[in-house]
């Protein structure tokens, strides 16, 4: 597990006052890639090499409101797949609530032609070396 901390900003907020439910899209791909920088793997270094791991499945549920100035404890769990996926489980507190949790599938892919490619081998034993806290 990773950890990381989140304020809530004017602007992740709607009229209402409360979180914009896509923010927390938002907070899961930038939580997602201070992680791969953490385990050696930065999204710029994926790019340039042309394998990375785009999204292919996003999801997100709504647990308790949160508002700009909420301070949230975000906790990434990564778990590679068999083959070409890996997965991202985030929880958001504000401290003991759980106000969001959500998922995110990534399939490693060759960008030149967008064919699917076997998680990196260094990547894996990265993983399995422990992200990290």
């Amino acid at each position: 597990m990773w950890s990381r901390s989140r304020t809530v900003y004017f602007g992740d907020d709607d009229s209402s006052g409360l979180i914009y439910f896509p923010a927390y899209f938002q907070y899961m791909s930038e939580g997602d890639q201070d992680l791969f920088t953490a385990i050696g793997f930065p999204v710029h270094e994926q790019i340039a090499a042309r394998i990375t791991a785009p999204t292919v499945h996003v999801e997100c549920d709504y647990l308790a409101p949160a508002r700009a100035g909420d301070v949230l404890a975000h906790e990434i769990t990564l778990t590679v797949g068999k083959r070409t996926s890996v997965t991202t489980e985030h929880e958001f507190r504000r401290g003991e609530v759980l106000v969001a949790r959500g998922r995110i599938v990534r399939a490693f892919v060759d960008l030149d032609d967008m064919r699917p490619v076997e998680v990196p081998a260094a990547f894996r034993a990265a993983v399995s070396a422990g992200a990290p806290a």
